[in-house]
C-alpha cells in the first residue's frame, strides 16, 4: 500500500500466488478486498490491513470481486468459469452462501 499523497510505501501486504485481478473497499471503509488469477479473494482489516479471510473460488481464476453490503458482510465473486458465488464473511468469515452456477 502507497501513501496516496507522498507515493511513500506505507504497508506491504502478503502477496497473491498471481496476478492480482481487483481491489475493493466496503462502503463504510472498514475492510478491503483483493481477487487474483491464483482463484483466491483475500478479505483485510482496513485499519490495521491484517488478513481476515482467504476464500478459495473453486478451481477457477478469481477475475473480480466486490463487496454487496455496506457493512462489507457479503461479496460476490465471479470466475474464469463464467460463474458467480455469493460469500457470506459473518460469523466465520468462510461460508459460501450461494453458488449463482447452480441457479436456474
Amino acid at each position: 500500500m502507497f501513501d496516496a499523497r507522498s507515493g511513500t510505501r506505507i504497508a506491504e501486504l502478503s502477496p497473491h500466488a498471481k496476478s492480482v485481478t481487483h481491489l475493493a473497499y466496503a462502503a463504510n471503509g472498514d475492510r478491503f478486498l483483493s481477487s487474483s488469477e491464483d482463484g483466491t479473494v483475500r478479505v483485510w482489516e482496513a485499519g490495521s490491513n491484517e488478513l481476515m479471510a482467504t476464500l478459495r473460488v473453486a478451481d477457477q481464476d478469481a477475475l473480480y470481486a466486490d463487496f454487496t453490503r455496506e457493512d462489507g458482510e457479503e461479496l460476490i465473486v465471479g470466475d474464469g468459469g463464467g460463474g458467480a458465488s455469493l460469500f457470506s464473511l459473518a460469523p466465520a468469515l468462510t461460508a459460501a452462501i450461494c453458488n449463482l452456477n447452480e441457479v436456474q
